[in-house]
């Protein structure tokens, strides 16, 4: 069963930008699993472009069986933004369009989303949190931030809290208003059993935003999408301090 809502419709192009792990509970518990799910989007003689994180065993037997030309996008130098500009570019040069500049250099909100000294970002699973540290240190190198974090119960927590709580100078825990979330004792149990003792559980978002503004450094937010909304209601407040740094 593929469950990819995409299939509502017939592409002229299909595009798969990455594999990784996430929502295994859906699609399958390995990356060879989560491919199969991904190629879903494949259609009969409908040509295919693939990210360099997407080289798969079931995409490449699907647009086999399918007889659709794929077009695979090397790896790029840089942040994950120099590689998904190349995988749209390839898609429009598919199709015969000219790829215009400026829209390549458009991304959606709360994608490495700059708000002062805010950074939002909704990098969720481990990938995605590395793809946001390394787009970081490229941007912004040997410079030091703060995050406030929160996530969905279904994310990898270990994984995600151990890779920011190495990089960050603290974490100001948070949960969304939503029975998906991750609870705080949750949060607070896996930092505690990884050995960090650099968090702070907050109470309610305008708390975290208060401590992190005192700090020093800039203030990375991510997680989950579901905090996105509230975090970008309080920073909009006039009386915050927003001020890059």
């Amino acid at each position: 069963v593929l469950h990819d809502t995409t299939n509502f419709v017939h592409p002229i192009v299909s595009v798969i930008t990455s594999v990784s792990y996430d929502h295994q509970e859906i699609l399958g518990p390995t990356l060879d699993d989560i491919a199969y799910q991904k190629a879903g989007i494949i259609k009969p003689n409908v040509p295919v472009v693939i990210g360099p994180k997407a080289r798969y065993k079931p995409i490449y037997d699907l647009a086999k069986l399918f007889k659709s030309r794929l077009i695979e996008v090397p790896p790029q130098e840089g942040s994950f933004d120099q590689e998904n500009q190349a995988i749209a570019r390839a898609a429009l040069e598919t199709i015969g369009q000219t790829p215009s500049e400026q829209g390549l250099l458009a991304r959606p909100p709360c994608r490495f989303e700059r708000r002062g000294r805010f950074l939002l970002d909704v990098a969720h699973n481990p990938e995605g949190i590395e793809n946001l540290l390394k787009t970081w240190d490229y941007k912004y190198p040997g410079k030091k931030f703060v995050t406030i974090v929160g996530f969905s119960a279904d994310k990898d927590l270990d994984r995600c809290l151990h890779m920011l709580g190495l990089r960050a100078e603290h974490l100001f825990l948070v949960s969304a208003d939503t029975k998906r979330a991750a609870t705080l004792p949750q949060l607070i149990e896996i930092l505690e059993r990884d050995k960090m003792s650099h968090f702070t559980p907050c109470a309610s978002f305008e708390q975290a935003i208060e401590l992190a503004l005192a700090s020093d450094h800039d203030i990375l937010v991510c997680g989950s999408f579901y905090i996105m909304k509230q975090i970008l209601r309080q920073i909009g407040r006039d009386n915050l301090s927003l001020s890059k740094r």
